[in-house]
């Protein structure tokens, strides 16, 4: 009913007084936490997604399936879930997104480790990638279980995974083609390509789960054996 009385003077001499005595004890003054929303708000549209999708997946890094909440992932982007359903109409739809963008990123990344050199450093040099920090790591295998998981349960996490293990298994094809030198297709180079990322993934998970892991430059010793083997003798089978 009745309007707040303000009294300027009064109020400045009160906060110069609290502030004496909280510095006077020692006391810090809170710091103003940042505000994620605004933060996300000054976003464009693209960049919104984006957003959301990094949040996914350090929820996943961090927490495993556990991490899959709407909740959590909102509060991890300082959003609200309504407006996370804004930019995916499910959670299929943003864990699959969330997907393409790591398999993405660690392919690019090994691609770039691989070089434009000699094409057997090449493939050398993207399986020695595979054992550097941004694969072998706890948080990382956590989300890929998550995301092998529900590739059984929804169709747009498991179209996800196809177009993604498609691409790692044709650039993979590609550099083992050019390290042999030989032109054209060459006769079960698939199924070679497929042995390669099996023992690949197979030490990667090893490395993970295990209390007192082997260390990178073992696996890297074990893939380069492969690699030798795979260079030296015909592929007829």
């Amino acid at each position: 009913m009745f309007g707040r009385l303000h009294f300027p003077a009064l109020h400045h001499a009160a906060v110069s007084v609290i502030y004496c005595t909280v510095v006077q004890q020692g006391i810090q003054p809170p710091v103003a936490r940042p505000d994620k929303r605004r933060d996300f708000d000054r976003l464009q549209p693209d960049a919104r997604r984006a957003a959301l999708i990094e949040a996914t997946l350090r929820c996943l890094r961090r927490e495993g399936r556990d991490g899959l909440s709407a909740r959590r992932i909102g509060a991890e982007a300082g959003i609200s879930i309504g407006l996370i359903n804004h930019y995916f109409p499910s959670k299929d739809d943003l864990v699959a997104a969330a997907y393409e963008t790591l398999a993405e990123r660690q392919l690019a990344m090994l691609l770039e480790a691989a070089g434009d050199g000699d094409p057997v450093a090449r493939l050398r040099g993207f399986i020695a990638a595979y054992f550097g920090p941004e694969i072998l790591d706890r948080g990382v295998l956590r989300a890929w279980i998550v995301f092998w998981a529900m590739a059984f349960e929804s169709e747009a996490v498991r179209a996800a995974h196809e177009r993604s293990n498609g691409a790692f298994q044709a650039a993979l094809r590609d550099l083992m083609a050019d390290a042999r030198g030989e032109p054209g297709e060459i006769p079960h180079l698939a199924g070679r390509a497929t042995e390669l990322s099996a023992l690949l993934d197979g030490l990667w998970v090893e490395w993970c789960l295990a209390e007192t892991p082997f260390a990178p430059d073992e696996g890297r010793a074990i893939c380069d054996r492969w690699i030798d083997r795979f260079l030296a003798s015909p592929i007829t089978d």
